[in-house]
């Protein structure tokens, strides 16, 4: 019973601190907690990356982005995401993209076969806007 206890407890806590990875974002301009967020077109806007299971490295790939509470000043303005490990070596190849032209969110789609960024691995991510 203790065992399965444990094993509950170790689950649970693995999945908020996975989830809380997962959803890295800011409500200000400037460096944001757990990850760094610059713009100088306004402030609120948040990054989320999505994981996919990737048989390649046994584990689970950022295969997107969700970008949402875009300010007016920032849409048309380009972007890069970069995503590094523990040691501050890049995960992946940065993601550069473009900012819609309207609206308040944006979904960029990343294909991990190309691309691979493992989830495990990330302890840092870098959002920049121009």
């Amino acid at each position: 019973m203790r065992t399965l206890l444990a094993v509950l407890v170790a689950s649970i806590t693995f999945a908020a601190i996975y989830a809380f990875a997962a959803s890295l974002g800011s409500a200000a301009t400037g460096l944001a907690a757990g990850g760094r967020l610059v713009t100088s077109c306004g402030s609120g806007i948040s990054l989320a990356y999505t994981t996919r299971f990737d048989p390649g490295i046994s584990g689970y790939a950022v295969d997107g982005m969700n970008i949402s509470n875009i300010p007016a000043g920032c849409l048309g303005k380009k972007l890069s995401v970069s995503f590094s490990n523990s040691s501050n070596e890049a995960e992946g190849t940065a993601i550069s993209d473009t900012l819609p032209t309207s609206g308040t969110s944006q979904r960029i789609a990343i294909n991990p076969n190309s691309n691979t960024i493992a989830a495990s691995q990330i302890s840092d991510v870098s959002f920049v806007v121009w």
